[in-house]
């Protein structure tokens, strides 16, 4: 875990000097899809390091209000002017989990589907004792393809979360 922070802590200088040479480059479309895959590699490397930190540093588990949770990430994301909404339950979910690492996990969720389905419709429920939290998209992979894949051709594709 250590020699994984040290190396990702090491590719962050030299991504940042690709970039400000990626700038300089005056076709405009080489540009873009430079500074598009530099972009990549640093939330790779963001990601390296923050699980490297999460594994050396245990995070306690507590009790959450999963809707407030989903709510402040979805806010977060669209004060950057990301197309993220949330919809907005009255429903309190708690649920007891490690917060730091469950709102990096939604957080990659929400990036990707922003990132590769333009924008992001994260909405939570309950169904009994477990939470449902849907990130639809407007990707390319249609559910019933998603849900292929995964071997249930009728089965929407979620996470489950066990609600306390």
């Amino acid at each position: 875990t250590r020699m994984l922070a040290a190396i990702s802590h090491d590719l962050r200088t030299p991504i940042t000097s690709l970039r400000l040479r990626a700038e300089l480059v005056e076709d405009a479309e080489t540009r873009e899809a430079m500074l598009r895959t530099l972009a990549d590699m640093q939330t790779m490397v963001e990601a390296t390091m923050s699980f490297a930190k999460d594994e050396a540093t245990e995070e306690a588990t507590r009790t959450i209000d999963l809707a407030s949770l989903l709510d402040s990430i979805c806010d977060d994301h669209a004060a950057l002017g990301k197309d993220v909404t949330f919809q907005e339950t009255d429903e309190k979910l708690a649920l007891a989990c490690r917060p730091t690492a469950l709102g990096r996990a939604v957080r990659n969720l929400i990036e990707n589907a922003v990132s590769y389905g333009q924008r992001a419709r994260v909405s939570v429920h309950r169904d009994a004792d477990t939470a449902i939290v849907d990130i639809d998209d407007d990707g390319g992979i249609s559910q019933r393809a998603r849900c292929q894949a995964q071997g249930d051709e009728n089965q929407v594709p979620h996470v489950a979360l066990a609600a306390a």
